[in-house]
């Protein structure tokens, strides 16, 4: 008994032991990685892997040095057997969609972007490398509105994105609001938008414009978006567009605070009124 008790003490203590020496080397090659040094990192990850072949995540970052040597094909056999042991690692789904990006598989790169968007929701990296496959598959109004919404999300690498969106944005003319809304769904509910057109600084040229009932102008945040709808816009996605979400402030007649949603698309046109209760500046 105390032979068997022995050998399994051997056992385990070589197992912890090697799971060690895989986390150590793991470590070595992300140091390496971090300096640039993408070839020593992947024969200390490739290491780490002899030892520990179910650990997702040096297989994911051998990925990572591959992808920066442009070995696309060691890429994704990495990003495959790393999604295999740990599907839930969203991530390895967005690496490899920029993999096949690269490849010009678009296809199946917004596939795993989809999939990424899934793990990880409202997430405005995700958002922003969907851009990033669009506009190489030329469709330059979608990749706009996803650099759009990837900076509402709160991903600052689109606010450059977005800013070269609205520079290559002719604006034919300023928006003209004249007549108001007869009812108060118009703008207040996601099933009646105000369609503006334009791109996403059309959106804030109509928020600039209103003014409530203390006759001052309203605050507002974008929040994000909803509620897609058909749509022959050029900027649709497959025929379908979205709806942003507006968080807005103001202080209605009885000089009351009031947060409420506005639901804004810029996909489409139609003449703009202002909201019921507000008026526009001139």
């Amino acid at each position: 008994m105390q032979k068997y008790i022995l050998v399994l003490v051997l056992i385990l203590g070589h197992t912890f032991g090697s799971a060690q020496k895989a986390r150590d080397l793991f470590f070595e090659g992300l140091e390496e990685s971090k300096a640039g040094n993408d070839k020593k990192a992947i024969v200390l990850y490739t290491k780490s892997i002899e030892l520990e072949p179910g650990m997702a995540i040096s297989r994911y970052n051998r990925a990572i040095s591959y992808y920066n040597l442009k070995n696309y094909n060691e890429a994704l056999d990495d990003l495959d057997k790393a999604i295999t042991i740990n599907p839930k690692h969203a991530k390895s789904y967005l690496l490899r969609a920029a993999v096949n990006g690269d490849l010009k598989k678009y296809r199946e790169a917004l596939i795993d972007i989809d999939i990424f968007l899934d793990l990880a929701p409202e997430n405005g990296e995700g958002e922003y490398y969907k851009a990033v496959v669009y506009k190489d598959m030329g469709n330059k109004d979608s990749a706009c509105m996803l650099y759009a919404q990837s900076l509402g999300l709160g991903y600052v690498k689109a606010k450059s994105k977005v800013t070269e969106c609205d520079d290559d944005t002719t604006v034919i003319e300023r928006l003209n609001l004249s007549k108001v809304a007869e009812n108060k769904s118009y703008g207040f509910d996601s099933k009646n938008p105000v369609k503006v057109g334009g791109s996403p600084s059309t959106q804030r040229e109509y928020l600039d414009m209103l003014i409530d009932a203390q006759g001052k102008h309203i605050s507002y945040k974008r929040s994000g978006s909803c509620c897609a709808y058909k749509s022959t816009s050029t900027a649709a996605i497959f025929g379908m567009a979205m709806v942003d979400i507006y968080s807005i402030t103001y202080r209605n007649e009885k000089n009351k605070e009031v947060t409420e949603n506005v639901y804004i698309s810029f996909y489409d046109y139609e003449e703009p009124l202002i909201l019921l209760g507000f008026s526009a500046a001139k």
